[in-house]
C-alpha cells in the first residue's frame, strides 16, 4: 500500500495488531520505519533505514516472530520490534 497522511509519505505498510508499521518518510528524515496507531500522536519514526536509497526499494514488508522483515531489491533487512 502507498500513500500518504499528514506530514508522512507512505511507500509500503503492514499490519500488526491495532499497529500499521510502514516505510515511510516523514520529511525530516531519511526513509525510515514508522509506525502509527492510527493518529496523529501515535504517529512516528522509529528507525531510520541505515544504507536505505533508492537504488534499493522496499518491494514488500511482512511481520514473522516479532520481526518485521523488508524485501528489496538486492538487499534484506530484518528489524526486531
Amino acid at each position: 500500500m502507498t500513500g500518504s497522511s499528514p506530514g508522512f509519505k507512505i511507500y509500503e505498510s503492514i499490519a500488526v495488531g491495532d499497529i500499521i508499521y510502514m516505510i515511510a518518510n516523514d520529511g525530516t528524515h531519511k526513509k525510515g520505519l514508522g509506525k502509527s496507531d492510527g493518529t496523529a500522536a501515535g504517529t512516528e519514526m522509529i528507525r531510520e533505514l541505515q544504507g536505505y536509497n533508492n537504488s534499493f526499494p522496499v518491494k514488500g514488508l511482512t511481520y514473522a516472530n516479532g520481526n518485521i522483515l523488508l524485501l528489496c531489491t538486492n538487499l534484506f533487512y530484518q528489524l526486531v520490534i
